[in-house]
C-alpha cells in the first residue's frame, strides 16, 4: 500500500515539474508577445508622426502633438 502510494505520490510530483515548466514557457511567449506588440504600436505611432510631418506644415505639426 505504501509502494503504491508512493508511486502516486511520484508521478503527481513530475506531472507538476512538467506542468511548472510548461507555465514558465507560456508566460515567456506571452511576454514576447507583448513586447512585439508594444514595439509595433510604437512603430506605427513614429510612422505616422514622421509620414504626417513630411506633408504638414509646423502649425499643424504642433497641434498633432499637443493634442494626444
Amino acid at each position: 500500500m505504501l509502494r503504491q502510494r508512493d508511486l502516486v505520490m511520484e508521478t503527481n510530483l513530475k506531472e507538476m515539474v512538467n506542468r511548472g515548466e510548461v507555465q514558465k514557457l507560456l508566460e515567456i511567449e506571452v511576454d514576447r508577445l507583448f513586447r512585439l506588440k508594444e514595439l509595433k504600436s510604437s512603430c506605427m505611432v513614429r510612422k505616422c508622426l514622421f509620414g504626417y510631418s513630411e506633408n504638414a506644415n509646423s502649425a499643424e505639426l504642433s497641434f498633432l502633438f499637443f493634442a494626444t
